[in-house]
């Protein structure tokens, strides 16, 4: 399922950074997403990090909702 919002704040390791959800799915009976994030934000032009995570609300928010990374 393609999302509404794709612009996202994913933590990885304690620290938030901006991503992109490409696509929504069902996996084990829980919702994943199939996203990319910036790894290191100070340097855009460095490949994002792409990955399969389990949604998560605490570590998944919507940047139209938060513009900035919520606090940690």
């Amino acid at each position: 399922m393609e999302p509404r919002q794709n612009a996202i704040w994913v933590r990885v390791g304690g620290r938030w950074f901006p991503g992109h959800i490409q696509c929504w799915f069902t996996h084990r009976g829980r919702w994943a997403c199939w996203l990319s994030y910036q790894a290191d934000p100070a340097h855009p032009t460095v490949a994002a990090v792409w990955g399969l995570f389990a949604y998560e609300p605490a570590a998944i928010v919507s940047r139209a909702v938060h513009p900035t990374p919520p606090e940690s």
